[in-house]
C-alpha cells in the first residue's frame, strides 16, 4: 500500500456490555481486510470502560496477534480474569488498492460459537474506506475509514449498525522514542445515549521475529 502513511495494523477489538474481546487487525472495534505479514507480531494491552453511572468497572485485556504466510493471522487474548479468546482471519484477495478478508472472532473454547465477518478495503487518495458484514448475536453492517493526521498519527472512524448501534473514533500515536510502540486513544458515540459513552486506551508494539 503506497499512500504516504501506514495504518496501525493491530488495534484491539474491545469488549463491552458483556461481549468478548477480539484481537484481529482492526480499527477500534471494526475488523479490517488487512492482515499481518508472515512472522509479523503485535503484542498489546488495553483498558476500557463505560460511563461511571452505567458501569464503574474497567476491562483489562492483553493479546498477541501473529501473521502466517502473508494471508493468515491468528490471535490469542486474555481478559486477565481467566477468560481467553481465540481469533483468526484469512485474506481472500489483495490488489493494488483494495483487499477482501473473512474471519472469526471470540471463540472461547466452550463450544463452536463465535462472531464471523467479511470485510473489504478500498484505498482513496489520502484515506482508506472499509465496509463489511458482521454476525455476532445480530446481523450488522460495519463501515469505517482511516487517514493520516498530524505527524505519523492516524485517525480512525467507524460505525456498527443494528441493535446497540455505535460509532467509534480513535487516534493512534506512534511513540517516537520507542520504535514499534504505539498508543491509541478512543471513544464511542452510541445511537442510544442511555447505553453510555465508552472510552479506551491501548498500548501496543508491532515487529517481526
Amino acid at each position: 500500500m503506497k499512500m504516504g502513511f501506514k495504518l496501525p495494523l493491530a488495534m484491539a477489538l474491545l469488549a463491552f456490555a458483556g461481549a468478548a474481546s477480539a484481537s484481529v487487525t482492526a480499527l477500534t472495534v471494526m475488523p479490517i481486510a488487512d492482515v499481518l505479514k508472515h512472522r509479523e507480531v503485535v503484542i498489546g494491552y488495553s483498558i476500557s470502560g463505560n460511563e461511571r453511572n452505567i458501569d464503574k468497572d474497567h476491562i483489562h485485556y492483553a493479546w498477541t496477534t501473529i501473521g502466517i504466510g502473508d494471508g493468515l493471522e491468528f490471535a490469542y487474548g486474555n481478559d486477565l480474569r481467566g477468560q481467553y479468546t481465540l481469533h483468526a482471519k484469512a485474506q481472500l484477495y489483495s490488489g493494488k488498492n483494495c483487499a477482501l478478508s473473512i474471519g472469526a472472532m471470540n471463540f472461547m473454547g466452550d463450544g463452536l460459537q463465535c462472531d464471523t465477518f467479511v470485510v473489504g478495503r478500498y484505498d482513496m487518495p489520502g484515506y482508506r474506506l472499509h465496509a463489511g458484514y458482521q454476525h455476532d448475536t445480530e446481523h450488522r453492517g460495519i463501515f469505517g475509514m482511516d487517514c493520516p493526521i498530524f505527524g505519523n498519527c492516524t485517525l480512525m472512524l467507524e460505525w456498527k449498525t443494528g441493535p446497540s448501534a455505535t460509532g467509534w473514533y480513535s487516534v493512534n500515536i506512534p511513540i517516537k522514542q520507542l520504535p514499534g510502540w504505539n498508543i491509541q486513544l478512543g471513544g464511542s458515540v452510541p445511537a442510544d445515549h442511555h447505553e453510555g459513552y465508552q472510552h479506551t486506551a491501548i498500548l501496543w508494539w508491532g515487529g517481526k521475529f
